[in-house]
């Protein structure tokens, strides 16, 4: 007896290749997390419907050497196309949106990662959840409002063949330690209607002369996230500290006109970027940073982990 296993297997690919364009991305993950069988599903999506070269050929004669660039620059490619792609639309292409810089988006595609946000985390029985219009009864939001990083456990990722490619100044780290959540925008003339979700990035930056990349992490008031937004917090008032060690070591005359304001108060550090040259002797702390909020954002998941099972544990109590 032939199985699904079976029709959507390499061994049948012809039926496999016409029955892939019905699903969709939390189609496969939901397939992929049934049952072992089904694993040869991203492979095989990795090698044609996502083949980011293919993709490109349509925008560049050399895709090859526009990912290079893509990758010296820190661009990053989003909106309708990359939509598109992901869902395997058969639209005809239109503009490619690219971004430098600051300006990050989910649905992204970087030089060496694709990612996106069309995880099982958004689905309930293939349906979107509604964010923040559920009560405190009934479905529990809590794991799609969080905070969530880019190319965390619940995103769905295809790693890039980036055979040939130059590399980037910007580790993928960085980008990987950018947090964010979802929100929803609705009608306030129709109550309960959800127009379109949105994603909102942390305004707290991490851009201290000490560092050579810029983070975008949350430093704020989050009562959501305390351990984490504590940990963040101490490390920016760290990074403050060192900044005005690394400046102290220099000479006076070499020493920023704005170092008079950072004894006075720590927190103008972060303003002090790009504001005067750095010696050859002078310390960045970057592999520190990356390593500290890994780490911080690992004990977060854990503890988010124990109160979404105690959360399930007291509604099941009420329920029964």
């Amino acid at each position: 007896m032939v199985s699904l296993i079976d029709l959507l297997s390499n061994t049948y690919a012809p039926v496999q290749m016409m029955i892939l364009p019905y699903l969709d991305v939390a189609d496969v993950i939901a397939l992929t997390l049934t049952c072992k069988g089904f694993d040869q599903l991203q492979p095989t999506l990795k090698v044609t419907s996502y083949d980011v070269n293919r993709f490109l050929k349509r925008f560049f004669d050399d895709p090859l050497e526009f990912r290079s660039v893509q990758a010296e620059c820190g661009a990053i490619i989003v909106g309708a196309e990359v939509r598109n792609w992901f869902s395997r639309s058969t639209l005809a292409p239109c503009n490619l949106e690219i971004h430098v810089a600051d300006d990050i988006k989910i649905k992204t595609v970087s030089w060496a990662q694709k990612c996106s946000r069309s995880d099982l985390y958004n689905y309930h029985m293939n349906e979107p959840h509604e964010l923040l219009l559920f009560g405190e009864e009934g479905t529990d939001i809590k794991e799609l409002s969080r905070k969530r990083r880019i190319g965390d456990e619940h995103t769905w990722t295809i790693e890039l063949n980036t055979t040939g490619l130059r590399g980037p100044k910007v580790p993928d780290a960085v980008l990987e330690s950018t947090t964010y959540s979802l929100r929803v925008w609705s009608d306030s003339s129709i109550p309960g209607l959800v127009c379109f979700y949105s994603l909102d990035f942390d305004d707290g930056l991490l851009q201290h002369p000490v560092l050579k990349h810029s983070y975008i992490v949350m430093t704020g008031h989050d009562s959501s996230q305390m351990y984490y937004n504590s940990r963040t917090a101490a490390l920016c008032r760290r990074l403050n500290e060192l900044t005005r060690v690394e400046i102290t070591k220099m000479p006076e005359r070499d020493r920023p006109a704005a170092f008079g304001d950072l004894v006075d108060d720590l927190d103008n550090a972060r303003g002090l970027r790009d504001e005067f040259v750095l010696p050859d002797s002078w310390t960045f702390y970057d592999d520190d940073v990356i390593a500290y909020l890994d780490k911080a954002w690992k004990v977060q998941q854990s503890i988010d982990k124990k109160e979404e099972a105690a959360r399930k544990a007291e509604f099941k109590s009420l329920t029964s």
